[in-house]
């Protein structure tokens, strides 16, 4: 009994020290890595709002050059339409940032679309 309760002990404490692989450590600067560390851009979307108050996006669907009156209008139209779910990861200065659950083969991806307007992920 002792052996199994050591065992379970030293087993649960290497889980325990494992790196998380969830999280990312230190920022990225570089656009490569920042985009593999990621994974596929195709799976986020970015949303800002102007000084107007109108809404803004760039997602694997399309980019929004007209504003929208509220956020989600504009998500519902730059999503991906494979795309069931989707999660508020933060903001990133002026934009906020979604990550969806699924995107199609031909959708585009959102952030190297997003780095030409100046967005850069800072999380």
């Amino acid at each position: 009994m002792k052996k199994l309760i050591i065992a379970s002990i030293l087993t649960l404490f290497t889980l325990l020290s494992l790196p998380s692989f969830n999280t990312i450590d230190q920022p990225l600067k570089d656009a490569e890595t920042m985009l593999s560390a990621y994974d596929d851009g195709k799976y986020y979307m970015v949303t800002w709002q102007n000084d107007k108050g109108y809404w803004f996006g760039i997602g694997p669907m399309q980019n929004l050059w007209a504003g929208e009156e509220s956020e989600e209008k504009a998500i519902k139209l730059i999503k991906s339409s494979a795309a069931t779910k989707w999660s508020y990861l933060g903001n990133c200065g002026k934009y906020r940032v979604y990550k969806c659950d699924k995107f199609n083969s031909w959708d585009e991806n959102t952030i190297k679309k997003a780095q030409k307007k100046g967005f850069s992920m800072c999380f």
